[in-house]
């Protein structure tokens, strides 16, 4: 199994916004295994466009969210190819992860039990071989 890394710029050409985020290839053999998109959205809701952009050029089997900024609260819109797990302190909206896998991927999500200061979603995915991702904030 082999990770390919890419480092990624997109300017939004509305808002001239420029955005930084990583796609990760997982190859087994010489074919793609899985594709994962990790950005640090800085605002779910108010980039939730720009997101949707990204998924329909690239096609990812997992996106990787930090600093969502969505208060627990708040009912969040997500494209329905994908199951969408938050993880957002009680007290802050400045801060926050999400988690969005496609629906025929079987994943699992697993427990953590870290200090408050620290956000953490880990899950098991299972593909040609099991893999653990952890979106850590």
């Amino acid at each position: 199994m082999k990770l390919i890394l890419q480092f990624q710029t997109w300017k939004n050409k509305t808002t001239n916004n420029i955005h930084k985020y990583t796609l990760i290839y997982i190859n087994f053999f010489l074919s793609i295994l899985m594709i994962i998109i990790q950005w640090n959205i800085n605002g779910y809701i108010n980039n939730y466009d720009n997101l949707e952009i990204l998924i329909k050029k690239y096609k990812p089997d997992i996106v990787v969210l930090q600093e969502t900024h969505v208060p627990m609260n708040i009912k969040r819109k997500h494209p329905n190819q994908y199951h969408i797990y938050f993880h957002n302190t009680q007290n802050q909206s400045k801060q926050g992860l999400a988690f969005m896998i496609k629906k025929n991927i079987h994943h699992s999500l697993l427990d953590q039990n870290l200090p408050v200061n620290y956000q953490i979603q880990s899950f098991k995915v299972q593909m040609a071989q099991e893999l653990l991702i952890q979106n850590i904030y």
